[in-house]
Order: C-alpha cells, then sequence, then structure tokens
C-alpha cells in the first residue's frame, strides 16, 4: 500500500474514532474544508510536509504515526 492511501485511511479512520466531521478536522488542523477533503478523498496527490504536520497535530499524532 502505497503512503498516500496509508494516510487517507488512517486520517478517515481516526476522524471517525474522534466523531469528527471533515469540517472540524479542516478547522482543528487550520486548513480550508475543500483542501482536507481533497486529501481524504484522495483527489490530492501532493501533500504538504507542513499539512502533514498540521494534521497529525490535529489528532494528537505525530507525522510519522499517520503514515504507520
Amino acid at each position: 500500500m502505497e503512503i498516500k492511501e496509508r494516510l487517507i485511511r488512517k486520517i478517515k479512520s481516526m476522524r471517525h474514532e474522534y466523531s469528527l466531521t471533515q469540517e472540524q478536522v479542516a478547522e482543528l488542523a487550520d486548513i480550508s474544508y475543500k483542501h482536507y477533503q481533497a486529501i481524504e478523498g484522495g483527489k490530492r496527490s501532493d501533500i504538504r510536509i507542513s499539512t502533514l504536520e498540521k494534521l497529525a497535530k490535529a489528532f494528537g499524532k505525530e507525522p510519522c504515526d499517520l503514515v504507520k
């Protein structure tokens, strides 16, 4: 499985685990809702390290935890 696929699967799983909407995750990560929606939907093939860090922080994780 590619890193991108692992990331998508992990953030979807954590979002559901924490009972958060896409909008709430986007707000916690300080990214736009549309950007988050594109990431989770697999429509973004190039995710910046800074975005990965923001998503990890939103879930209280380290960036490497999102791609394990």
